[in-house]
């Protein structure tokens, strides 16, 4: 009974923080470890892979759809639909969950099937209606025959090899760096 309690309160407080984060511009969004020059580049090379990948749609299986695109910053890393399309706009069965401040979370997900960033990511890729990818080895070719990853996986592991580890890696630690800064929420909490 207390792990139901404390879903719907995950539920609760994270369509709060979406509500209040949508509203929003969307440079209220940053990345936490300060990572960002003035003219807002990535500066580290992990991240900048990271959000490579995460706005790239050949992660999709059509060349269609990237994690951004559902996943979109003015939106509080969410989007604004009820229920999100994936690839040839198959209609899943949820909205894109915000991404901020999920650094330390144990539950992910809006039904919280996930604890670890690490594999979360791949879910939307790998999904059916979502991406469309048919395996972590199909997603990794894809990404290996793209001539630009072999220069951001040497800047970001010291090698050019493309690896289902690196893209999750990559993947987690931009979603984990990505954190509100100045909502209404946080000003609200800061007092």
């Amino acid at each position: 009974m207390k792990l139901k309690h404390l879903s719907i309160a995950v539920i609760a407080v994270a369509a709060v923080c979406n509500f209040i984060s949508c509203s929003e511009k969307p440079n209220d969004v940053t990345l936490s470890h300060n990572t960002l020059d003035a003219g807002g580049t990535v500066l580290d090379a992990t991240s900048n892979l990271g959000r490579v990948l995460f706005y790239d749609t050949h992660l999709s299986v059509n060349n269609a759809i990237a994690c951004g695109s559902c996943h979109r910053q003015a939106y509080a890393f969410s989007d604004n639909v009820p229920v999100s399309q994936g690839f040839e706009n198959k209609v899943g069965t949820r909205n894109a969950l915000p991404l901020q401040n999920l650094s330390g979370m144990s539950i992910l997900f809006w039904d919280g099937r996930d604890s670890l960033l690490n594999s979360m990511v791949f879910m939307p890729i790998l999904n059916h209606v979502e991406m469309g990818m048919s395996s972590i080895n199909a997603l990794v070719d894809r990404v290996r025959n793209e001539p630009y990853y072999a220069d951001l996986f040497s800047k970001a592991f010291g090698s050019p090899d493309v690896t289902a580890e690196g893209i999750s890696i990559a993947l987690s630690y931009f979603v984990e760096d990505i954190v509100t800064s100045n909502t209404r929420f946080d000003q609200y909490i800061r007092g």
